[in-house]
């Protein structure tokens, strides 16, 4: 008996573009770590791994929710669902509720002090051990005072947000991982 596999669309975008958008994330987490005297590229660094973090386990439920679809229709539902996101990361996490329960993230809020600070703050943790993680957002991290709201305080991704950065690298490896073998068929 011959054994062919027959891929569905939605396990090619999840082995190939998925795969490839979770990669570029893990090169900009990586690098991060690397600069810790360069202050402005970790910044920037670390709030480009975040969204693209996110963007995967996004990317990863649509193939699931949409596993039948053809590959023309699903990366157009992913792009669309990346343009209502776009790069607001409140948003973003808002759009993954049963990932952000696993990831503990209890809260994200973006914070403008109007010429001061531009970020998303993090709420993740159980009662005791909750901690405030802070990302700029993207604009601030890239023109600081010259961004549409301004961002004077420059500030290192900390010890706290290097580990979230971790886990949540981790939690999107693992969620594409189970989401190809969710996907992978084979006829017989």
């Amino acid at each position: 008996m011959e054994v062919k596999n027959d891929y569905k669309p939605s396990f090619v975008i999840m082995c190939t573009d998925v795969q490839y958008l979770y990669s570029k994330g893990e090169d900009f987490r990586n690098a991060s770590l690397e600069l810790p005297k360069h202050l402005a590229a970790k910044t920037l660094l670390s709030t480009v791994a975040l969204e693209l973090f996110g963007k995967s386990i996004l990317a990863s439920n649509l193939c699931l929710k949409n596993k039948s679809d053809t590959k023309e229709s699903l990366k157009s539902k992913i792009n669309k669902e990346f343009k209502n996101v776009g790069h607001c990361l409140d948003s973003l996490f808002q759009s993954i509720p049963e990932d952000r329960r696993l990831l503990e993230i209890k809260c994200v809020e973006r914070v403008n002090y109007t010429g001061f600070v531009d970020e998303y703050r993090f709420l993740i943790g159980k009662n005791e051990n909750e901690q405030l993680l802070s990302f700029k957002t993207l604009e601030a991290a890239r023109y600081g005072s010259f961004a549409g709201k301004e961002d004077i305080i420059t500030s290192a991704n900390q010890t706290n947000e290097e580990a979230f950065l971790k886990r949540l690298s981790e939690s999107a490896r693992e969620k594409i991982y189970l989401t190809q073998e969710n996907l992978k068929t084979v006829v017989k």
